[in-house]
């Protein structure tokens, strides 16, 4: 499975990566909104750890563009913040999210609720 994580911290890309990678992911990454855009639309991530706060374009208008596009509107977005206020983490949701990680992330925490999300946007609706 592939992972775009998007974070303006190289700290915290390089650990996301290292943790994902440990996992059997492969990871890719971008350092603001703009390059997770192109990544996104270039990649076609399985899913995508996107930051809210990141400079040239912030983490909302990056999922608010990928869910404007066709071509990137089916790659789930999870939204990544330190802050505990919740009309972001609720931006991020009406912006196009389907969930949510708080920072800093729990790495025991992680690798269970992304599988969870993957599978749950993989699994097969009955009509």
């Amino acid at each position: 499975m592939r992972i775009l994580v998007a974070d303006d911290g190289p700290a915290a890309r390089a650990l996301m990566r290292r943790l994902l990678e440990l996992d059997g992911y492969i990871v890719r990454t971008a350092q603001d909104g703009l390059q997770a855009i192109e990544a996104a639309r270039q990649w076609q991530p399985d899913l995508i750890l996107m930051d809210l706060h990141m400079p040239v374009c912030d983490g909302i208008e990056a999922t608010r563009a990928l869910q404007a596009n066709p071509v990137t509107s089916e790659i789930p977005v999870i939204a990544l913040t330190a802050s505990k206020d919740p009309d972001e983490v609720r931006g991020a949701f009406e912006a196009g999210c389907i969930g949510h990680l708080s920072k800093p992330i729990e790495v025991a925490h992680l690798v269970r609720q992304l599988e969870a999300w993957i599978r749950a946007r993989r699994a097969p609706v009955a009509i």
